[in-house]
């Protein structure tokens, strides 16, 4: 449903702010976007609100008039392009877009009220938040080293803790097109199974081992 509440969420304040509000979903959202053409209409005169549908054609031909505002979520490089549009006729954007997220733990100060499971519970809830596509996701850890194996079973812990051990029968949110998306995914982690083998032939002195902790392209649906 994060498709559906990511283009309803700002049509909902604009509206509330007495906006005549144009909706365009996303077309990679099929579904949602049959959802939004079939009720908008049958609950908002079209003067109030209406829903475009269509891919990047229609967007180009929207963006050819002035508008109050021009609200989008969605990857830098559509951004880029949606803004330049938008600049021609001096329209104002506010973007939500894709970037870097990582999380630093800093456990200096660790005491006797210092729960590591309710950090590890917290990374990964906010990992996998709609299957990790949220501008907010984390990316990437950043822990002094010392920590790290200390880290490790908790995360562990926390991703059967609230998806148990089958992935397939899980609420762990999906990614809506398999092809590209889920299959470039897949393909990222085969990149570190790659790097994981070969560290573990070469063993270079010095160098810490890439290792698959859990789970590993094999969970994956082909």
């Amino acid at each position: 449903n994060y498709p559906v509440f990511l283009t309803l969420h700002p049509a909902v304040a604009s509206l509330a702010a007495g906006n005549p509000t144009l909706i365009k979903p996303s077309e990679q959202c099929p579904a949602v976007c049959k959802t939004l053409a079939k009720l908008i209409p049958k609950y908002f005169d079209t003067a109030c609100c209406r829903v475009v549908l269509g891919a990047h054609e229609q967007v180009k031909l929207l963006l050819q008039y002035h508008w109050g505002v021009v609200f989008f979520t969605g990857s830098n490089r559509v951004g880029r392009l949606v803004a330049e549009q938008a600049a021609r006729t001096l329209s104002p954007t506010c973007m939500e877009l894709g970037g870097k997220c990582p999380c630093y733990i800093d456990c200096e100060n660790e005491n006797e009220w210092w729960d590591w499971q309710m950090v590890a519970n917290r990374i990964i809830w906010a990992r996998t938040l709609n299957g990790g596509q949220t501008c907010a996701a984390v990316d990437y850890l950043v822990v002094p080293e010392a920590i790290v194996r200390k880290l490790l079973p908790y995360l562990v812990k926390a991703v059967k803790s609230q998806f148990g051990d089958d992935a397939y029968t899980s609420e762990l949110g999906r990614i809506v097109k398999a092809k590209p998306h889920a299959q470039r995914l897949v393909d990222l982690i085969r990149e570190a199974e790659d790097v994981a083998e070969n560290d573990s032939k070469t063993g270079e002195k010095g160098k810490k081992p890439c290792e698959i902790v859990l789970g590993g392209s094999s969970y994956c649906l082909p």
